[in-house]
């Protein structure tokens, strides 16, 4: 998988809890940031919201934890994964402000394009965007994510 950039920072503390399902204050900066937390925030409680979360997740770019450090010159990634209703899942951020709220300052990570990151990732792995109890977030299962790779090309974020 190529990961096009990094952000280095020094490992943080253990733990990373579930999917937040609902707002959980304001984040700095004020929440949404970008197209994606406007499509996560207006699809609370709506039913059939998910194939707009996966058309806009598909050219927007994410923030993934990389506990172990590594980059785009790196052989593998060690990616961490999160337990979501049974379904191993990568945590990802909509924003480098989520990413801090839901990771932690000090945890390095990468910057990279959704559908470029979900192509990359094994078929038995879901996706966790915004994990930990940020604004808004959202587990996408595995047939998600295959969804997610055959999305139209571009970039937004």
């Amino acid at each position: 998988m190529s990961i096009p950039e990094q952000h280095e920072r020094t490992p943080a503390p253990a733990g990373t809890p579930g999917v937040s399902g609902g707002l959980s204050g304001s984040a700095p900066g004020g929440f949404p940031r970008n197209e994606l937390e406007e499509v996560l925030a207006a699809s609370l409680g709506v039913p059939g919201a998910g194939a707009r979360l996966i058309e806009v997740l598909g050219r927007s770019r994410i923030w993934v934890p990389l506990p172990n450090g590594g980059g785009p010159a790196s052989p593998d990634l060690d990616l961490p994964t999160l337990d979501v209703a049974g379904i191993a899942c990568v945590p990802v951020y909509s924003s480098e402000e989520e990413f801090l709220r839901g990771a932690g300052s000090h945890m390095p990570c990468t910057v990279a394009p959704a559908r470029e990151f979900a192509r990359g990732l094994p078929p038995q792995l879901g996706i966790a965007v915004n994990p930990g109890g940020t604004s808004v977030g959202v587990p996408l299962p595995p047939p998600a994510v295959a969804e997610l790779c055959r999305t139209g090309r571009g970039e937004a974020g």
